[in-house]
C-alpha cells in the first residue's frame, strides 16, 4: 500500500551544509547499525535544488516532476507535461481542482470557518478567563464589604452603648445638681 496523504514542507532544505535534490532516509538502530526495514523509507525532494539532480533522477524524470510542482503558469505546466501522459493527467487534475469555482469556494469557506472558529474560541477563552478573574475580584471585595459592614455594626453598637451611658451619666449629674 502506498501512503499518499503525507504533509508537504515547502522551501525547506533539510541539511544546508549537504544539499541534495533527491534524498532517501531510512530508519536505523543507532547501537547496532541495523536497518529497520528496506520497505520503510522517506524520500525528500528539495524543489529548490533541481540543479543537483543525478543521472538517475534525470533518467526517472524526477527533475521534471519537481519542475511541474514549481511552475507558476498554466503555459509552463503544459510545456513541462507535453509528451508525458501521466504528467498531463496530473496537470489536468491540478487544473480542474484549481479552476472549479465551487470547489475553490467550498475550500475557502472551510478555511474561513476554521479561522473564525479559532478566533471565536480564543475570544471565548479570553472572556472566560477575564470573567473568572473578575468573579474572584468581586468575591474578594464582597468579603471585604461584609467584614467592613460587620465592623460598622459593631462600632454602631458601641456608639449606642456609649451614648446610652452618657445619657445615664448626664441624668445622674442633673439629679445631683438639683
Amino acid at each position: 500500500m502506498i501512503y499518499t496523504k503525507g504533509k508537504v514542507a515547502y522551501n525547506f532544505t533539510l541539511f544546508k551544509e549537504m544539499p541534495e535534490f533527491n534524498a532517501l532516509y531510512q530508519l536505523l538502530n543507532v547501537k547496532t547499525k541495523t536497518l529497520y526495514s528496506e520497505k520503510f523509507s522517506i524520500h525528500v525532494i528539495d524543489l529548490s535544488r533541481i540543479d543537483l539532480a543525478t543521472e538517475e533522477d534525470l533518467h526517472y524524470g524526477i527533475d521534471r516532476w519537481a519542475k511541474l510542482f514549481k511552475t507558476k503558469t498554466w503555459e509552463d505546466l503544459r510545456m513541462i507535461t507535453k509528451n508525458n501522459e501521466t504528467m498531463q493527467k496530473a496537470a489536468d487534475s491540478l487544473y480542474q481542482l484549481n479552476s472549479d469555482a465551487v470547489a475553490r469556494q467550498c475550500a475557502q469557506s472551510r478555511a474561513d470557518a476554521a479561522y473564525w472558529e479559532t478566533i471565536k474560541n480564543n475570544k471565548l477563552r479570553y472572556l472566560e478567563e477575564a470573567n473568572s478573574q473578575l468573579t474572584q475580584t468581586i468575591d474578594q471585595q464582597a468579603s471585604r464589604i461584609d467584614q467592613q459592614a460587620s465592623q460598622i455594626d459593631q462600632q454602631t453598637w458601641q456608639i449606642n452603648q456609649q451614648a446610652s451611658r452618657i445619657a445615664e451619666l448626664e441624668a445622674a449629674l442633673a439629679k445631683q445638681n438639683k
